[in-house]
């Protein structure tokens, strides 16, 4: 949800800590979500956030949920941001907000900074 809206989570709460916690715990209200999601993506996410453990899928149900399913986590379709906001990669890397390093050249130079 940061990464979709800018803000922490439940930053509309105005609580830090265990006051967020128990706010959260007592707020029977969803979280709003970020506006302009594709259905799919706000669906899935609503599933997330059920706050219902008995209504709440598990991570085998999610993991079977059409948004996971019917998303190719490949570099070329531009990833999970991309499914999640319509936003595509090439708008962000155009402003150099996107990491354009490829897996393998990632894990290369982990190893030598380690």
């Amino acid at each position: 949800l940061q990464c979709l809206s800018g803000e922490r989570p439940w930053a509309h709460l105005k609580a830090q800590g265990w006051h967020l916690i128990f706010r959260i715990s007592q707020n029977s209200d969803p979280h709003p979500l970020p506006v302009g999601l594709p259905p799919r993506a706000e669906m899935f996410l609503q599933l997330c956030l059920q706050t219902d453990h008995m209504k709440r899928p598990d991570c085998k149900e999610l993991l079977q949920n059409e948004f996971i399913t019917t998303s190719i986590p490949n570099q070329s379709q531009g990833g999970a941001f991309v499914r999640l906001t319509g936003v595509s990669a090439s708008t962000w890397s155009s402003e150099g907000a996107v990491d354009t390093y490829e897996p393998e050249e990632r894990n290369s130079e982990m190893d030598q900074s380690m």
